[in-house]
């Protein structure tokens, strides 16, 4: 009876959705941990790079001590040694700002997908209660045309 009046077709709808539902908090759980994951993998990056920054450093250092600091041209040795400094700490601001706008779209990835899951949940309520609905359309239309085979 369930069949004819197509509580069936609503239930399985409603399961489709459901499952639907499921895969985007799947998704939106993945992407969470993408986005833990990017924030490690900058901090790695930015320490090796402060670390190469640190080596470069150190041996232009030396080597700008062991000229005594001679002028070559319009800039010392020193003036070029500070330009690189500088130079660094903007590339370390570029690579955290980087990591914050990729780890910002991916969190707003998972937003959308929890949204998703959210939306697909309302959708398998709807399509029981839309079932309901045409089940009962079903059993009054029966009920008028036994009513009406009745009468004639």
């Amino acid at each position: 009876m369930s069949t004819l009046l197509g509580m069936d077709s609503a239930k399985e709808q409603a399961k489709a959705h459901k499952f639907n539902a499921e895969v985007s908090r799947r998704n939106a759980l993945r992407l969470d941990y993408d986005a833990d994951w990017s924030r490690i993998v900058v901090g790695i990056e930015k320490q090796d790079f402060l670390d190469d920054t640190e080596k470069f450093n150190a041996y232009v250092g030396q080597k700008l001590r062991g000229k005594g600091g001679v002028r070559s041209g319009e800039f010392t040795a020193l003036d070029v040694y500070l330009d690189n400094i500088d130079e660094q700490e903007q590339d370390v601001q570029r690579m955290e700002m980087q990591a914050i706008a990729r780890e910002r779209g991916i969190r707003e990835q998972a937003i959308n997908a929890r949204m998703d899951s959210e939306l697909n949940e309302i959708y398998a309520s709807q399509a029981i209660s839309a079932g309901r609905t045409r089940a009962f359309g079903t059993l009054v239309n029966y009920g008028f045309k036994a009513a009406s085979l009745l009468r004639a």
